[in-house]
């Protein structure tokens, strides 16, 4: 524990990488186990083909600001919650059509407010208020954003507290990126880890809480996966270390890569996206439309990189 570098088993094979669909996987500190992670690498092992492995301690994640970088959009929500919904009518729109009330008149604070100037209110503290569940009408997913009612207050991104102070000393989390073998999904790669699970009879970190819930619904916080060529960049150039603590570079992943070499938007564009993937993008009827660029490279049906790249060149510049 408490290692100030990467401990890398299998150092990144970039060049496995050009024009590949590649996952990223992080198990997360509570549940970063030999168990669990031998659970994930056989239900993936028929899947794709390793090109990462390493072991970050809490230390290298603090230092490297995985989890500030990783979640910097939220993190803002969490910290301004009604102030940074009202900068978006499209946000305000799905909010009262959820919860049948005014924004205005409603109580909409941030997860960081929560546990700070309302915690008299609310009376709960940051593992508390992670580990608290609602039914889905108290529950609202918009832009990449999650809203929880809570004794008659709507909390922005209610695990942000939390998983601030879930990386330390103490703690290491295990790390993989992968190439999927030709015509497996992003999706059959996350199923695949969950009938290893249940194949293995092995408890899922909340199981009795979340057994009501979709499959992917039930193992979210045993692990963190990508769901897309836009997500796998992002999470490459948090996640993937090398042994001299210097992170991935946006040119080194398959999507970076082709939107750099085409010209259209350069890193600076593809750091500020990542800090807010909240955009505008134009349609073919050349109506904008608001987006979470996350979101939106999750489509049903899969998008392809070029998919995900010409969605990146449709971002209406302001």
């Amino acid at each position: 524990m408490g290692r100030d570098n990467p401990d890398i088993a299998f150092p990144c094979m970039k060049e496995c990488m050009k024009g590949s669909s590649v996952a990223v996987i992080a198990v997360r500190p509570e549940t970063n186990k030999v168990m669990y992670e031998s659970i994930i690498l056989r239900g993936i092992s028929s899947l794709s083909d390793l090109v990462y492995m390493a072991n970050l301690s809490g230390i290298v994640v603090r230092n490297a600001g995985v989890i500030e970088s990783q979640y910097h959009c939220q993190n803002k929500f969490a910290m301004n919650g009604k102030s940074e919904i009202r900068k978006y009518p499209e946000m305000i729109k799905a909010f009262e059509e959820k919860f049948s009330v005014f924004f205005d008149d409603a109580k909409v604070i941030g997860s960081f407010e929560a546990v700070s100037q309302y915690r008299n209110d609310i009376q709960k503290s940051e593992s508390e208020l992670f580990n608290t569940i609602v039914s889905q009408e108290d529950f609202l997913e918009l832009y990449g954003q999650t809203i929880k009612r809570i004794d008659g207050f709507y909390v922005i991104n209610y695990d942000m507290p939390a998983l601030t102070k879930k990386h330390h000393k103490e703690t290491d989390i295990f790390v993989i990126a992968v190439t999927l073998k030709e015509g497996v999904t992003f999706s059959e790669l996350n199923h695949g880890i969950y009938n290893s699970f249940t194949s293995n009879k092995t408890a899922i970190i909340d199981s009795e809480q979340r057994k009501g819930m979709e499959w992917f619904n039930q193992v979210r916080r045993t692990y963190h996966i990508s769901n897309s060529h836009t997500k796998t960049m992002f999470d490459m150039t948090d996640f993937v270390i090398n042994e001299n603590n210097v992170k991935t570079t946006f040119v080194e992943t398959p999507l970076g890569q082709l939107i750099l070499e085409r010209g259209k938007l350069a890193e600076c564009d593809l750091i500020e996206l990542k800090k807010n993937p909240i955009v505008r993008i134009k349609q073919p009827d050349g109506v904008s439309r608001l987006v979470n660029i996350i979101d939106e490279s999750k489509q049903k049906d899969e998008m392809s990189l070029m998919d995900c790249c010409l969605l990146f060149e449709s971002i209406v510049r302001e």
